[in-house]
């Protein structure tokens, strides 16, 4: 078999202009949007994490930005596809000894939540809680936001 040389593939530069690192370029910044403002000063969190086999949601940020530690004491929700964790002084719940959010069997199991799939945590400041979403749920909300946009139904 023949062998090939394939040539590198280096654009070429104008005559007369060489182009370095610290030549400015006359591009024009995309503009941004302007984003509104609100009254409330509070920000929400968001993550996708993993569940793992003994219900260990396998990221803290959530937890973190609402202050919450290792001895919080916490009441869990579970509805279809979802969650619900909030922070009570008579909860029967605490996060692990390392910050994490564990998910009783129970609600696991009412939520179809298999080891390794991923869920979307959502933190909610005024309420003190955050809510887990399922994957399943998660496309569903956002396949009727995408619908409503682009002037649809859902399939």
């Amino acid at each position: 078999m023949a062998e090939i040389t394939i040539p590198a593939v280096v654009p070429r530069q104008a005559p007369g202009r060489a182009v370095t690192a610290s030549t400015p370029r006359n591009r024009r910044a995309m503009p941004l949007p302007a984003l509104p403002c609100s009254d409330d000063q509070t920000t929400e969190v968001c993550a996708v994490a993993a569940v793992d086999t003994r219900g260990r949601v396998s990221d803290r940020s959530v937890v973190q930005a609402l202050g919450w530690r290792e001895d919080q004491r916490l009441e869990m929700r579970a509805v279809p596809g979802s969650v619900v964790v909030r922070a009570s002084d008579n909860g029967l719940f605490t996060l692990t000894s390392q910050g994490y959010l564990r998910l009783p069997a129970a609600a696991r199991h009412w939520c179809a939540l298999v080891p390794g799939e991923r869920v979307l945590l959502a933190s909610d400041r005024r309420q003190d809680a955050v809510i887990i979403h399922t994957m399943s749920t998660v496309w569903a909300l956002v396949a009727e936001y995408h619908a409503a946009l682009l002037g649809g139904a859902t399939s």
